[in-house]
């Protein structure tokens, strides 16, 4: 059997932590308490598709090296800066 080639790249990102206001109380209240997912991607436009599907309020994306020792950042998106090639050499 062959063995699977690793994923090119380490994706961080913080979803939730959407406030809504309250203005009977005046104050913000939190309905997701934030926090971080990880997971391992060759494709970056098609984990983006994923995030805007199973996690609509994410609010940035950390990319680093998966292959490297040192797992080195390579890149910072957000929602509005989104990567739209499949790596970072095409976004």
């Amino acid at each position: 059997m062959q063995k699977r080639k690793p994923k090119k790249y380490f994706c961080e990102t913080k979803v939730g932590g959407n406030g809504v206001y309250d203005p009977l109380t005046g104050k913000w209240t939190h309905q997701v308490p934030a926090h971080l997912v990880s997971y391992r991607v060759n494709d970056l436009s098609k984990y983006v598709l994923y995030l805007n599907k199973a996690f609509p309020d994410w609010r940035y994306t950390n990319v680093f090296d998966n292959l490297s020792a040192d797992k080195k950042r390579l890149g910072s998106f957000t929602k509005k800066n989104a990567p739209k090639g499949r790596s970072l050499e095409e976004t």
